[in-house]
């Protein structure tokens, strides 16, 4: 899995190398977005309640809902960059 997100993010970054528009903060903001997704546990541990709402609702953009009766977490849907 590993080996396929490095050439993931290899791909991504030769795309945005050669867009014709140069924008800083998109690259900052892609550059911050792989930290954030590959970081995730350690993301989670160290926030505070707020970020981990923030957090939750980015990554599972339709919310978390849990079936008492299975004693499960469920979700419809995650964002697709993860």
């Amino acid at each position: 899995m590993r080996t396929k997100l490095a050439k993931e993010i290899e791909d991504v970054l030769k795309v945005l190398s050669n867009l014709d528009v140069e924008s800083s903060n998109l690259k900052t903001y892609f550059h911050e977005g792989i930290a954030l997704s590959t970081q995730l546990t350690t993301s989670w541990e160290s926030s505070s309640i707020p970020a981990k709402e923030k957090l939750q609702k980015f990554v599972f953009p339709e919310g978390v809902t849990y079936n008492h009766e299975k004693r499960l977490f469920l979700t419809s849907k995650v964002n697709t960059l993860f």
